[in-house]
C-alpha cells in the first residue's frame, strides 16, 4: 500500500472538499481489485484541496487490515473484488465497533438498484456508479467527511450521557 500526498494538479482543479481542515490533510483509502480503477481515483483526488491517499487495496481483505492500521476518514470501495467483495468488506467494517464509524463512499460499475439499496442497508455513506465525476466525487467526499468531523466533535466533547431535558421558567398566571 502506497501513501500519495495529492495536492491541486489532478482532475479537480482548485476544488475544495468542504469540511476539509484546513491544517489537516482528509484520510482516503482506496480499494478496487483494478489498477487503472485506483489510479483513476488517486487522480480525481489530487485535484482536492488538503487529501491523502493513506494506502490503495486490491481486495476487501487487504482493505479491512488497512482501515485497522491506517484509521483513515474514509474509504473509497469498489463493490466487485476477489477474496472479499465490497458488500462483505463493508459489513466486516461497520460489524466492528473500532471501524463503524468510518464514512465508506461504494465506487462501482454494479448500478442496479437492489446493489445501491443493499449498501446503504450495510451502512454505506454513498453511491457512486463509474465512471466517476469529478466534482460530484468532491461534493459527496465532502459530505461525509463534514458528518464525521461532526460526529467525532460530538464524541470527544461528551464527558457522559446527554442530556435531552430542557429548563423551563415558570409560567405566570
Amino acid at each position: 500500500m502506497a501513501r500519495h500526498r495529492v495536492g491541486t494538479g489532478g482532475v479537480l482543479g482548485q476544488l475544495a472538499i468542504e469540511g476539509a481542515a484546513e491544517d489537516a490533510a482528509l484520510r482516503v483509502l482506496i480499494v478496487d481489485d483494478e489498477e487503472p480503477a485506483r489510479a483513476l481515483l488517486t487522480e480525481l483526488l489530487a485535484g482536492a484541496e488538503a487529501v491523502e491517499v493513506v494506502g490503495q487495496c486490491r481486495n476487501g481483505f487487504e482493505a479491512v487490515q488497512a482501515i485497522q492500521a491506517l484509521r483513515p476518514d474514509l474509504v473509497l470501495l469498489d463493490v466487485q473484488m476477489p477474496v472479499l467483495d465490497g458488500f462483505a468488506t463493508l459489513q466486516r467494517i461497520k460489524d466492528d465497533p473500532a471501524l463503524e464509524h468510518v464514512p465508506v463512499i461504494m465506487v462501482t460499475a454494479v448500478d442496479d438498484i437492489d446493489s445501491v439499496i443493499r449498501c446503504i442497508e450495510l451502512g454505506a455513506t454513498d453511491y457512486l456508479s463509474k465512471p466517476v465525476h469529478g466534482p460530484l466525487l468532491a461534493a459527496r467526499l465532502g459530505a461525509s467527511l463534514a458528518a464525521k468531523r461532526l460526529r467525532d466533535a460530538v464524541i470527544s466533547s461528551s464527558t457522559g450521557p446527554l442530556n435531552c431535558t430542557t429548563s423551563r421558567s415558570p409560567r405566570r398566571a
